[in-house]
């Protein structure tokens, strides 16, 4: 008898903390998770924000993605910040994994340098399941650096993508920016 109600005691204990803690992800909307302009370095505006991305090559619950541009007459500078909420963790593993081929694609007819790791910038996330992050160099409208870096943490798919210039957006700039997402899908993640 005495043994029935210690286990009564902790299955209530430990269902209680199972809908606290679903609650929580429950809670957690995509767009709170994005980057915004305080995380850009300066001459960076932002030119849209969308709680419904593209569902370009996979299906998402919801996602949010915020576009930024770099303030110069001389060329078009872009980056953009992506979040998918997918249905399991185990459902944005997988994705990961099919997008790294798609994302990552030096076959491309836009890419002139392969995707590689920049010196410079051998950013590894320590927060993210998974991670990958690489640039390439673009024959479109001339020659230009694009960077991107692709992270699932717990059940969201994070995708931050720029383009690279001296003036603009360094590989210090980015590394910053990468820093930034880590720590905020760190403390929302851990709550």
């Amino acid at each position: 008898m005495k043994i029935e109600k210690i286990l009564n005691y902790w299955i209530v204990i430990l269902l209680a903390l199972m809908s606290c803690n679903s609650t929580r992800q429950a809670d957690i909307v995509p767009d709170s998770l994005l980057i915004d302009l305080a995380a850009m370095p300066p001459n960076w505006y932002v030119q849209s924000t969308s709680n419904n991305p593209i569902k370009e090559y996979f299906n998402y619950e919801s996602g949010a993605d915020i576009w930024f541009n770099g303030d110069t007459n001389q060329d078009l500078l872009v980056a953009a910040h992506y979040v998918y909420e997918l249905r399991s963790e185990n459902q944005a593993a997988r994705i990961f994994e099919r997008q790294l081929s798609v994302r990552f694609n030096s076959s491309s007819i836009a890419v002139d340098i392969p995707w590689h790791i920049p010196p410079e910038l051998p950013y590894m996330s320590e927060v993210a399941e998974q991670f990958h992050f690489a640039c390439y160099t673009s024959n479109i409208n001339g020659l230009s650096e694009i960077c991107e870096a692709m992270g699932q943490y717990d059940k969201y798919l994070v995708i931050f993508h720029t383009h690279v210039s001296p003036n603009y957006m360094t590989y210090a700039d980015i590394e910053s920016i990468l820093e930034t997402i880590d720590a905020h899908m760190a403390e929302v993640i851990d709550e």
